[in-house]
């Protein structure tokens, strides 16, 4: 079964190497602009249920980023608020995954 979470996890990974690269450099495309479809990828991710582990984990993942970004007390109230939001929905998309992966009750 195919995760789109994992296919954005693959593909912000990619984005993540050639941002760190590009910000060493001053050739090549902006890394705002790389950094920007990562930023994309990251809000996509959180919406979406996971279908496989690494999915799973890189929400897990986003959830701990989002969740330690809106606890920082030199972040404004917006950005700290839209990164609980994130955090939040990221949390509810894992849970649903979660719950997708007990095993159903046996029948008595």
């Amino acid at each position: 079964m195919s995760c789109a979470v994992a296919e954005l996890a693959a593909e912000w990974a990619m984005l993540d190497d050639h941002v760190a690269a590009l910000w060493m450099t001053e050739d090549g495309p902006s890394p705002l602009l790389l950094d920007e479809r990562r930023l994309t990828i990251e809000a996509q991710a959180v919406k979406l249920t996971p279908q496989s582990v690494a999915g799973a984990m890189f929400i897990a993942w986003l959830v701990g980023l989002h969740a330690s970004i809106a606890n920082d007390e030199d972040a404004g109230q917006d950005e700290r608020s839209r990164h609980l939001e994130a955090a939040v929905t990221g949390s509810r998309s894992l849970a649903r995954y979660l719950a997708g992966r007990l095993p159903l009750p046996e029948a008595s």
